[in-house]
């Protein structure tokens, strides 16, 4: 902290960023002494990538909050997190911004996507028509309406905003499964 402080022969190490001054004195027998500081600055680390546990969570009605990994540093320590968009579908944020030893920022994007919808029904409407509802799921922007007849693969039937759709026209005498998909 001055130059009238002791003097050892350990090589000074420093590890935290910041501006240091490092008082020296040099002796030899037969040599005049010479004393004197030298500035050093330790910069500060840039955040390294950071990674998501997941990039897609569902609707809980609760803020998300991905688990990260930010390369062996901890939180509180070397970074702070900002979340946004976290509560409802759609796509959150996260902000990771360095402290102490570390500065800059890092972001990563992740999706919530809205929960599966309820209690999907159909109901026999007509001679092969079929009318199928559910409840809304929150978030959801829109539902897609999928059917399966007999042994064959879903198709796409219908995309729409309502809770409902009339299948019609469906192969007689054909079992059907019907899945509701929402989306954002």
């Amino acid at each position: 902290s001055s130059a009238t402080g002791n003097y050892t022969s350990v090589r000074p190490v420093r590890t935290s960023a910041g501006t240091w001054t490092v008082f020296y004195k040099v002796e030899k027998t037969n040599y005049e002494t010479v004393t004197g500081s030298s500035t050093i600055k330790i910069q500060k680390k840039a955040i390294p990538s950071i990674k998501l546990s997941t990039n897609v969570y569902t609707y809980t009605g609760r803020k998300i909050k991905p688990r990260i990994t930010c390369s062996g540093l901890k939180e509180g320590q070397n970074y702070t997190v900002e979340y946004a968009n976290n509560y409802m579908p759609g796509s959150g944020r996260i902000t990771v911004t360095g402290v102490g030893n570390y500065s800059g920022k890092r972001t990563a994007k992740f999706t919530i996507v809205p929960k599966a919808v309820a209690k999907v029904s159909a109901v026999l409407y007509g001679h092969n028509d079929v009318k199928i509802t559910w409840q809304s799921s929150k978030g959801a922007s829109g539902y897609k309406v999928y059917i399966k007849q007999g042994t064959g693969s879903y198709r796409l039937e219908k995309t729409t905003k309502g809770l409902s759709y009339r299948a019609e026209n469906l192969k007689e005498g054909k079992t059907i499964a019907v899945k509701v998909v929402p989306y954002v």
